[in-house]
């Protein structure tokens, strides 16, 4: 709680000093020297591994395979049409066609297809 209630004073002085009223305002029990308003990390970053790199991509290809199954079912085309900035001229899917949907399935299915899109982007 003490960590969360100085990063508040923080910003609180930054929000201060950038404001023409600053010297109106005092800042009682707050003194500068105390705080560290650095933006460096207290951690050193460690770069990602090349095994972690797998890790990394699997979700991604879910929610790619998730996209092109939602797309398909709804409309009967995949990421080629909705967004092709997204496909990197892959190769087209093969053997994917729109279902027969009755109009509430079709909705939802739609707002899935969306969602997966909007997770991609």
């Amino acid at each position: 709680m003490a960590t969360l209630y100085l990063s508040l004073q923080a910003i609180l002085l930054l929000s201060l000093k950038a404001s023409p009223m600053a010297q109106a305002l005092p800042v009682q029990g707050l003194h500068q020297s105390t705080i560290n308003l650095s933006t460096e990390p207290d951690y050193t970053p460690v770069p990602v591994k090349g095994g972690d790199v797998d890790w990394l991509e699997f979700p991604i290809n879910l929610e790619y395979l998730e996209a092109e199954f939602f797309l398909w079912s709804v409309f009967g085309y995949g990421l080629d049409k909705v967004a092709p900035e997204l496909v990197s001229g892959g190769p087209p899917p093969i053997g994917g066609q729109k279902a027969n949907l009755d109009p509430f399935l079709f909705e939802v299915i739609k707002e899935f297809a969306d969602q997966e899109v909007g997770h991609l982007r």
